[in-house]
């Protein structure tokens, strides 16, 4: 079964432990109650990520960097990078660069499947849940 992004349904809300996942800051993740939530998931692989901030980018020349929580069968790691929106001949295309997958112990023999995992995620996800307007979307992992 492939990634598919939903919003996260209310009973996983309240059962699910979001706080062990951090904002960029730190700080425990948190949702806004004006909007329901949604996640990148594949339910076979018990694998989702979900967007835990981002910033910079303000000044030229700056690149914005963005982070996600992945959650894999009971062990969260983080992935970041920075999105970058190209407009070409042959469409738009979404560029990760600097891409980068922090893992636990536990889950460092799996790295190679959990970088493919997270880049098949991104590329349901498109750019914050718009996938319909890129023709393409390539994660550049660093030192891969």
């Amino acid at each position: 079964m492939p990634f598919v992004v939903e919003k996260i349904p209310q009973e996983q809300l309240e059962a699910f432990d979001f706080s062990q996942f951090r904002e960029p800051s730190g700080k425990p993740l948190t949702f806004d109650s004006w909007d329901q939530p949604r996640w990148i998931i594949n339910h076979e692989t018990d694998t989702f990520l979900i967007y835990t901030g981002g910033g910079g980018g303000s000044y030229q020349g700056t690149a914005r960097t963005e982070y996600y929580g992945m959650w894999h069968r009971g062990e969260i790691a983080l992935f970041v990078g920075e999105p970058v929106l190209n407009k070409n001949e042959q469409g738009n295309t979404l560029t990760w660069e600097n891409a980068g997958l922090s893992l636990p112990a536990a889950l460092e023999p799996q790295r190679e499947a959990l970088q493919a995992m997270a880049s098949e995620a991104l590329d349901v996800y498109g750019f914050h849940g718009n996938r319909d307007s890129l023709n393409a979307i390539t994660v550049n992992f660093k030192g891969v």
